[in-house]
């Protein structure tokens, strides 16, 4: 059983489980040559403010997802739509909550996982569950 997660495994996560979040509204993806040669020069500047905003929506947006996984593992099969539906819901407050849009969150994560220095920071500013060098953060920013 896999209940920690390593902070760059959870951006990951997270970035896989919000890109749901902007499927309805964004059919396409970048082609992949496109991405590659665009990220230099597409560096959008993002705050330490919005990044800051992003890891703790992050943080909130994964423990909704095992949450959630763990309820979607036990329902029938008939409930599961209604609850994937509730997590996306769910998450989406999450983030908006935190003070960022799901599209600033996906950018700021996109961001993340092109640019090192943008994941570093990210990175740092992530509870670490783990260790419990970050102290005890609390729950609201």
């Amino acid at each position: 059983m896999r209940m920690k997660l390593s902070p760059l495994a959870a951006a990951v996560a997270a970035v896989t489980v919000l890109s749901p979040l902007t499927a309805g509204a964004q059919s396409q993806s970048p082609s992949p040559t496109a991405a590659p040669a665009a990220a230099p020069a597409a560096k959008t500047q993002v705050s330490d403010q919005q990044i800051t905003q992003a890891a703790v929506a992050m943080q909130k947006v994964m423990t909704i997802r095992q949450s959630y996984n763990q309820q979607l593992n036990q329902a029938k099969p008939e409930d599961r739509g209604r609850i994937a539906d509730e997590s996306q819901t769910a998450m989406k407050k999450a983030v908006t909550d935190s003070g960022l849009s799901v599209d600033q969150y996906n950018a700021i994560l996109q961001m993340a996982q092109n640019d090192p220095d943008v994941r570093e920071k990210l990175m740092s500013r992530l509870p670490k569950a783990n260790g419990g060098a970050a102290g005890s953060s609390p729950s609201k920013p």
